[in-house]
This record gives structure tokens, C-alpha cells and sequence, in this order.
């Protein structure tokens, strides 16, 4: 095979990967039962903090609302990848949401997201459960207890704080001290029937929930803020039989990872062991 038909056949082989990668993200797409997964459908410009209800039907759980960042941000503490907490590429399109899931002593509120689903789960069917998190570059702690909620009721709100029991955390559940780095939190979860909301956040109580200080980057200037930030990106509740690829993220001592289904309507625990 000479050189010029050698070039012609790898552009051959780019473009068919390229058509099949983009036909998985599709077809996952397709079957993902969260509206506006990575926030990217905006109404409006990002002019200041606490404007998550524009990526609807996204919306705060407290009194205190998330946050929303964008490429196309008004204002550039809100822009992406640079902006008043550090830097951060979005994982997926150009946004992703701000989630304070910690604050030293009450200094800072949580926050806390939600939204509806497109379709009810289906009772006994089993889902994917998944979100992706990264640390804030200013944040002085780092903080486990970072989960999702989900429920048939669209009622429960908060002041500051959401106390109840939300099943989709990581396994291991250490402190998520990764920045600059997108990290999935995801858990395979058997529906009872008729969940319709989820709802992202620390559910745990101050007791309940570890921290670990953090030192500030060289790469970065000023004070760190006191509390545990967390962009929020590519949120997905995915059929278990539609989906492409696997749902485990927990990686475990021995080189294992560890997988945990926990049905909504009842608190029995089935683990299995899947070789990494």
C-alpha cells in the first residue's frame, strides 16, 4: 500500500470512529431521562450568582440557589473555564452547575439542584444513576457525602440544609479532593415505581459528613473560600438494559471495583464483585 492510499485509509478509519462515538453519545442521549443534563439549554445570560433556574427546568432546593457557569457567562465570575473560584473546563458543551456541598461552621449555605425527569422509573427496573463532580480550585475543603436524591415528591424543600436519606453515593465515599479533573459519583439503583425527581447535594449532617483542608494551588492567588465547591456536569438516570457500557466508578483495594444495588422501595443491600 503505497503512502497516499496508507493516508486515505486512516481518514477512512477517523471518520468511522467518529461516526460511532457520535452515534453512542446519541443513543445515550436518547435514553437519559434527565432533561438538560450539562446545563446547556440557557434562558437568559449569567449575570450573577445563584442563577441555576436559568437551565430549566434545573432549580434550587433552598433558599440559598446554586450556581450557573457558561462560555457565554455575562459576567466573568460566572464564565467557563476561568472564573472567581479557579479554572474548569466544562466535561461536556460549554456550562456546568456550582454546588456548595459543605461550609466550615455555617459560614457558607449548602446548595442543593433539582429537576424533573422526563418519564416516571418503572417499578423493578433497575438504572444508572450518575453525575460528574470536580472541586473548585478556592475551595479550603474537600468533602464526601455527595449524592443524589430521588423521590415521587417535588414538595421538599429547605432553608439551608436537606437532612434525608439519599441512596446514589459513592461506595468507598472518601472526601472528593480532585480538581481540574471531572470525577464520576454513580450507583446502580432498583426503582420502586413512580420516582419522577432527583435532587444533587450533601443529604448528611455536619456530624455525618468528613472534611480534609486543602492547601491552595501555586497556581492560584487570594483566600480560599471556607467550604467544599463542586461544578456539577453531565447528570444522567439511564436504563440498566439500554445501557451502553458499564456503571461503575468505585475503585476499591485489591484492584476490584465494587458495585451496590439498592432498590428504592426497600433498604436490603445486593453487592457484587466485578473484576477491574
Amino acid at each position: 500500500m503505497n503512502t497516499i492510499a496508507k493516508i486515505d485509509f486512516m481518514k477512512r478509519i477517523l471518520i468511522i470512529g467518529s461516526l460511532l462515538l457520535s452515534f453512542g453519545l446519541y443513543a445515550q442521549e436518547e435514553h437519559n431521562l434527565v432533561p438538560n443534563p450539562s446545563f446547556e439549554e440557557v434562558d437568559g445570560k449569567i449575570k450573577e450568582a445563584g442563577q441555576i433556574s436559568l437551565a430549566f427546568p434545573w432549580m434550587s432546593a433552598t433558599l440559598k440557589p446554586a450556581d450557573l457557569y457558561s462560555g457565554d457567562a455575562k459576567s466573568d465570575e460566572f464564565e467557563v473555564p476561568e472564573k472567581k473560584y479557579g479554572k474548569e473546563p466544562a466535561r461536556t458543551g460549554n456550562n456546568y452547575a456550582g454546588v456548595s456541598f459543605y461550609g466550615y461552621r455555617g459560614r457558607m449555605p449548602r446548595n442543593y439542584i433539582k429537576t424533573r425527569l422526563k418519564s416516571p422509573l418503572t417499578e423493578g427496573r433497575k438504572y444508572c444513576m450518575r453525575f460528574y463532580v470536580s472541586l473548585s480550585d478556592m475551595s479550603k475543603y474537600a468533602a464526601n457525602n455527595l449524592a443524589m436524591h430521588v423521590t415521587s415528591d417535588s414538595a421538599f424543600m429547605g432553608e439551608n440544609e436537606i437532612i434525608l436519606n439519599a441512596p446514589i453515593k459513592s461506595v468507598v465515599n472518601k472526601p472528593f479532593d480532585q480538581q481540574y479533573l471531572w470525577t464520576p459519583i454513580c450507583r446502580i439503583d432498583q426503582a420502586g415505581g413512580g420516582e419522577q425527581y432527583i435532587a444533587i447535594g450533601n443529604f448528611n449532617s455536619d456530624e455525618e459528613t468528613t472534611t480534609e483542608a486543602l492547601r491552595l494551588s501555586r497556581d492560584f492567588s487570594g483566600r480560599q473560600e471556607y467550604n467544599a465547591y463542586y461544578y456539577i456536569d453531565d447528570v444522567s438516570v439511564i436504563p440498566m438494559d439500554v445501557l451502553e457500557g458499564d456503571c461503575q466508578c468505585d475503585k476499591i483495594a485489591g484492584g476490584a471495583m465494587e458495585v451496590e444495588f439498592k432498590s428504592f422501595s426497600t433498604d436490603e443491600n445486593q453487592r457484587s464483585q466485578a473484576k477491574k
